[in-house]
């Protein structure tokens, strides 16, 4: 067993019948556990927020049980005790937590709607990870008119209530994300456990799967001069910072009396555009590469590491709830905990076989590239459409009186 677990729980199935296992089961835990330990199963671990997650929880006073498949591991995590089981299924996960009970389950992997079903009654408190799908203007903009999510999206703002007919993909991932939301507020309300629910945006940091500023840092790391970006590369796709990201549940845990039963929008206090964002990176690499900006129609191949969708649209979190309620507030900025996520990348770079969000094909940019500057050449030469000069629309008389001033304002 790792250092730092305590195997008290595991007793023949035999011996427990379904009505006398948690007596049973905490007797014996007060046995091997110091009376003021109180107990946590985090649900994940190896991901970028669950070390974060994990020393905040010991520096709290909880005794730590990691439950994961242990394919991912983060280096630095504090003692604990760990459970290797599939989280995506309600069996492997009833088997793997058979006659236990935790004060506090922090669920940020796997099929959160299955945790919650298999420990209600079973702990004190659910914290669970969800994330920005549910609102249905982040997977389906089309969808709504006017075009796109509200900017800035607030905790009540429209939800994927109903599946979308014309994208049953994006739509039934979608519904399926506020299934879970609501399943697990339910059984908050039934007094299965008391629930705190977390929408996490773009996560960003070491270990992150999905790293997109991947598409940038190979960009620049490879010598590449420019980057093709739709729409001037002007969308915002809410981010947080890993640690950050954490703080949001380290705060709700201190603030129970504020955020049980309560859903947060989760986000960095600062945002960037997706420009901004390459900028930045180009920046902290020493790179010379600019942008390109090229209409979404031609650029939409770009999309896929812009966005992680096929339409350039908004989606820009109000973290107002969460900085009220539980006093949120960065705790690494941003353009550190960037740089953070660019040295990991250096030493940890991905194969284009690992990546499928980008093709790197540079021989077929450069040749988009080529075709749109002299397409563009000779729409400028074609353009008929009057520049006009900008002029300030109030007035600025050269001496003081009461008529219009020289420019008839």
């Amino acid at each position: 067993m790792p250092s730092g677990g305590v195997d008290c729980w595991r007793l023949p199935t035999r011996l427990m019948s379904r009505n006398s296992s948690r007596v049973l089961a905490r007797t014996i835990c007060e046995k091997a556990t110091p009376p003021t330990m109180k107990s946590a199963l985090l649900i994940g671990g190896g991901g970028p927020t669950g070390p974060h997650i994990a020393r905040g929880l010991v520096e709290r006073g909880f005794g730590l049980t990691l439950l994961n498949r242990g394919i991912h591991s983060a280096p630095g995590l504090p003692a604990h005790e760990l459970i290797r089981a599939d989280p995506h299924f309600p069996d492997a996960l009833d088997q793997a937590l058979r006659g236990r009970e935790f004060d506090l389950v922090i669920a940020t992997y796997g099929r959160t709607r299955h945790a919650a079903q298999v420990l209600a009654g079973r702990c004190a408190r659910f914290l669970a990870v969800g994330g920005t799908p549910v609102y249905v203007g982040q997977m389906m903009p089309g969808r709504l008119r006017p075009f796109g999510a509200r900017v800035p999206l607030r905790e009540t703002d429209q939800l994927a209530d109903r599946v979308n007919e014309t994208d049953r993909n994006a739509g039934e991932f979608s519904h399926l994300v506020w299934q879970t939301e609501q399943a697990i507020l339910r059984l908050h309300e039934k007094g299965a456990f008391a629930a705190t629910l977390f929408r996490y945006p773009r996560i960003y940091g070491p270990r992150q799967l999905v790293p997109v500023e991947w598409s940038i840092v190979k960009r620049v790391r490879d010598g590449r001069r420019q980057m093709i970006l739709a729409d001037g590369g002007l969308t915002i796709q809410a981010r947080c910072a890993a640690r950050n990201a954490a703080q949001f549940i380290l705060l709700a845990l201190d603030r129970p009396e504020a955020s049980n039963g309560q859903i947060y929008n989760c986000a960095d206090d600062v945002q960037v555009t997706w420009r901004q964002l390459m900028e930045e990176i180009n920046a902290i690499m020493d790179g010379d590469m600019a942008m390109l900006s090229m209409p979404e129609r031609l650029a939409g191949a770009t999309l896929g590491y812009a966005t992680l969708q096929d339409q350039s649209s908004h989606v820009f979190l109000d973290i107002t709830k969460a900085r009220l309620e539980l006093g949120y507030a960065d705790v690494i900025e941003p353009r550190v905990a960037l740089e953070e996520t660019v040295a990991w990348l250096l030493e940890n770079p991905i194969a284009d076989s690992a990546f499928p969000y980008d093709r790197f094909d540079y021989a077929g940019e450069d040749r988009l590239i080529a075709a749109y500057q002299s397409a563009m050449e000779e729409v400028e030469y074609a353009n008929p459409c009057f520049q006009p000069v900008p002029v300030h629309a109030y007035p600025h008389p050269r001496e003081p009186g009461l008529r219009k001033d020289h420019k008839g304002r």
